[in-house]
């Protein structure tokens, strides 16, 4: 530092000065000496400029330090501000409930580092592009609750995007087509009477306030999934089915598997349902009481009715792989 302090003070002397330095000369000034030039005979130097000198020198002493100084504390700012922002902030958040509705995502995931948080497995990483962390919550709601809360607490997404398969509730909708959830609600929490199941708002224990009958996903994510739609390129459940389409409507929620045809009609009737799944409504819960941006994505896999045990086994895998192959899409334009 020493030497660079030296070789700056004789830059700002040489330059502006335009006197001729030799040499063979001895010099003659206080200032030549500070500054180790040697100034020529041939030179005079006036007491007014001699005058100059010195207060400049005395004033770039004091300078100097003072601009490193400040060069210094704004770095150390930086430094800190930069440490104190959480590292995954941009990161997305997307979860599963089960291992094939992530198997697609992780397969093309780059840059892979798992990290195990009260034995859940978070992997960081990216995917088209974007820093995403993946993982898989489990079926029914408590898991997809938990797991929600933890990738929040411990990454701090940008927002949370949720893949998987549903029963399809809808007359219009046929297995492998996509229903993007622009409002979620649960069909099992409520008060049950002699005439069924009447289905309540629920209530957030932070504010003690009701939550919304409905949770609508973040607008601008609906927004870009139905954008994509036409880019996308879905597997058909068979050389003969239509090509799947994509859609937005509402899911329900609830801890049990639907193969209710009685149960289809309820839900279509009471609560405009598109599809019915077991983890999307939670997972909006715990997004909408934090204050992050949720979309879920639900492909069918099959009609919630009384076939709906054979048909999720036989396209549950092109399901979730349809699902996931519009998060990528939706991905890119994030």
């Amino acid at each position: 530092m020493k030497h660079i302090y030296t070789l700056w003070m004789k830059l700002q002397y040489i330059i502006p000065t335009g006197y001729r330095y030799s040499e063979n000369v001895i010099p003659t000034t206080d200032i030549s000496s500070l500054m180790g030039l040697k100034i020529s005979h041939r030179d005079s130097i006036s007491v007014d400029e001699m005058a100059y000198f010195n207060s400049k020198s005395r004033r770039d002493d004091i300078l100097l330090p003072l601009n490193l100084f400040h060069s210094i504390r704004i770095f150390l700012l930086c430094f800190l501000f930069s440490s104190l922002t959480p590292t995954f902030a941009q990161r997305i958040a997307i979860l599963g409930a089960m291992p094939e509705e992530i198997q697609l995502l992780e397969s093309e995931m780059s840059h892979i580092n798992t990290k195990t948080v009260l034995g859940f497995q978070f992997k960081t990483g990216k995917l088209n592009g974007k820093k995403i962390v993946l993982t898989e919550t489990g079926i029914g709601k408590v898991n997809a609750a938990v797991v929600t809360t933890l990738i929040i607490k411990e990454f701090h997404p940008a927002s949370v995007i949720f893949t998987g398969i549903a029963g399809g509730i809808s007359e219009e909708l046929k297995q492998g087509d996509i229903v993007i959830g622009n409002k979620l609600t649960y069909h099992d929490y409520g008060m049950l009477t002699n005439e069924g199941l009447s289905t309540n708002a629920t209530r957030n224990p932070i504010t003690k306030q009701l939550n919304p009958l409905y949770f609508a996903s973040d607008s601008l994510l609906v927004l870009q999934a139905l954008s994509v739609a036409k880019e996308v390129t879905l597997q058909k459940m068979s050389a003969e089915a239509s090509q799947p389409n994509i859609s937005a409507g509402t899911i329900v929620t609830g801890d049990t598997f639907v193969t209710s045809s009685t149960a289809v009609g309820h839900f279509e009737k009471t609560l405009q349902a598109s599809a019915t799944e077991m983890e999307g409504a939670a997972v909006a819960q715990v997004c909408f009481q934090q204050h992050i941006p949720f979309l879920i994505i639900r492909s069918i896999s099959d009609k919630a009715n009384e076939k709906a045990s054979v048909d999720f086994q036989t396209f549950k895998k092109i399901a979730s792989d349809n699902s996931a192959t519009l998060v990528k899409e939706i991905l890119k334009k994030l």
